[in-house]
């Protein structure tokens, strides 16, 4: 088990209030290390873990991010997709 440094809701409330699914994005490292991308409401955080799942130094908080949308994990870091909240109707 990994403690998280904030909440992580698995659902929230989606179109017409129906429950909606948190996509939360886990990737290996060519170097067995491992990315997990998952949303909070300060932002999207990466946890890195090690080869034996434990974690490995703090997250890495993306402010303002709300969802993830994909991740690409690298040796040396990794490729984030999301997005930030827009009042364009």
């Amino acid at each position: 088990m990994i403690s998280l440094p904030t909440a992580l809701s698995y659902q929230t409330p989606g179109y017409n209030q129906a429950p909606e699914w948190t996509r939360v994005d886990t990737q290996a490292a060519p170097d067995g290390s491992v990315r997990v991308a998952w949303p909070a409401a300060d932002g999207v955080h990466v946890t890195t873990l090690s080869g034996s799942l434990e974690r490995h130094g703090p997250d890495v908080v993306v402010p303002g991010a709300k969802e993830v949308g994909g991740l690409v994990a690298h040796d040396d870091g990794f490729a984030l997709l999301t997005r930030v909240p827009d009042s364009n109707k």
